[in-house]
């Protein structure tokens, strides 16, 4: 959603109205999931993907009649190849997608949506209650509600809808995607993004943050050296932290199950200072660099130090996807896959709970 939104950002400054299109609902195999999300311009060009294929091509030919209608509806799809009405696709899954026209005429829209980008680098938690319409293919105004965790709106575009007090509670409790058809709203957790704190700003620091930008983490850079905690190393990521040792890296940050710590610092000293307090955290995950025989050195000391062998289980280590990395482009890409991996298993833990 991060990247999508940039662009959206982008192209409403820019005076542009746009269609928003998102899925928000699907059932057996489909190419992507509830919550992606695909922009469409008035010159027909698109911006992320909903999946690709005959689906996207279908999709498309909706956002464009929104164009002209300036009304959201909502479309069903059917991937079953056996089916009549099927698109032709393989998968064998079927669903319904949100497409939304996005008004730059009305300044709500860009005044919500900045405030929600705004919130999602801080790491602040916001929702998103947007409209939906309440019967496939019918219309209906897009509406969108940004709700702070106090159940306040903060923010509003488009049109009104619902009882707003009541989505508002409903909105700051919510901790996944969700459709609620009988309201008519769907609610996304926007600002309260899976943050990578990346400890040690070196040459994987520099190729990982893009890359973990890209796959939608807030990325929280940590160093004790001024000259490489610099924005032209860093330029995509969301915070920079000048540390006055690693000693204790921790001050002043949230670490919650939605943390992701990478070690990645300039020497085994430092490294194992980071692991030991890390432990002590809620972090969702922790990996460490390293070779095998200075993690075994790395992890007897701690254990030496009362950290218990159950305590070391929870870090990836060596960190990252055994591809066969060597360059730090290449161990940035091992870490980003082996964080989609944890990220992915944790979404459908929480989403059957």
């Amino acid at each position: 959603m991060r990247e999508i939104l940039n662009d959206l950002i982008r192209e409403l400054e820019a005076g542009n109205s746009i269609v928003l299109v998102t899925v928000v609902r699907h059932a057996g195999s489909t190419p992507r999931g509830p919550g992606a999300r695909m922009l469409v311009r008035s010159n027909g060009s698109i911006v992320g993907t909903i999946g690709g294929g005959a689906l996207e091509a279908s999709i498309h030919r909706s956002a464009i009649k929104v164009f002209a209608s300036r009304a959201s509806i909502l479309v069903p799809f059917n991937l079953n190849p056996d089916d009549a009405n099927s698109l032709g696709m393989i998968c064998g899954g079927e669903g319904q997608v949100l497409v939304e026209y996005i008004d730059c005429g009305d300044p709500r829209w860009l005044q919500s949506y900045k405030l929600v980008a705004e919130r999602s680098r801080q790491g602040t938690p916001a929702w998103m209650v947007s409209a939906v319409p309440s019967q496939v293919m019918a219309e209906c105004a897009a509406g969108l509600w940004v709700v702070g965790s106090d159940c306040a709106i903060v923010a509003r575009a488009g049109s009104d809808f619902g009882d707003a007090e009541a989505l508002a509670t409903l909105a700051a409790n919510s901790r996944s995607f969700t459709v609620i058809k009988e309201l008519g709203v769907m609610i996304d957790q926007a600002g309260n993004d899976s943050t990578a704190l990346v400890f040690g700003a070196g040459h994987v620091a520099r190729s990982l943050v893009p890359v973990l930008a890209s796959i939608g983490f807030r990325t929280v850079v940590l160093d004790d050296r001024s000259e490489f905690v610099q924005p032209d190393h860093f330029d995509r990521a969301d915070q920079l932290v000048l540390l006055d040792s690693f000693s204790n890296p921790f001050a002043g940050l949230s670490v919650t199950e939605s943390s992701y710590i990478i070690i990645v610092t300039r020497g085994h000293v430092l490294d194992k200072s980071v692991l030991k307090q890390s432990l002590a955290s809620q972090a969702g995950y922790i990996g460490l660099i390293g070779s095998r025989r200075k993690l075994h050195l790395t992890f007897q000391a701690l254990l030496e130090e009362g950290i218990t062998k159950e305590e070391l289980e929870r870090v990836h280590a060596p960190i990252g996807l055994e591809i066969g990395a060597e360059s730090p482009a290449e161990i940035a890409v091992s870490i980003a896959a082996e964080l989609i991996k944890v990220r992915a298993g944790r979404l459908v833990r929480g989403a059957s709970a």
